[in-house]
C-alpha cells in the first residue's frame, strides 16, 4: 500500500490485478494507475533447466 500517493486526491494505494494486468488503485477516489508488466522469463528458464538435470540424474 502506497500512503497518501494518490496524483488526483492524495489518498492510499492499494496494488490489485485483474485479467488485463495490475494496477495501483485509490481507495478514496477510485483513480486507477495501471503498472508496467514485469517479466521473468530468465528465472524460470534456469529453474527449467534445473528440473530437468534432477530428472535425468
Amino acid at each position: 500500500m502506497l500512503l497518501r500517493a494518490c496524483p488526483r486526491c492524495g489518498g492510499d494505494l492499494h496494488v490489485t490485478e485483474d485479467v488485463y494486468g495490475s494496477f495501483n488503485q485509490c481507495m478514496q477516489c477510485g483513480h486507477i494507475q495501471d503498472l508496467p508488466d514485469v517479466r521473468v522469463t530468465a528465472s524460470v528458464k534456469r529453474v527449467t533447466a534445473k528440473a530437468k538435470d534432477n530428472v535425468a540424474a
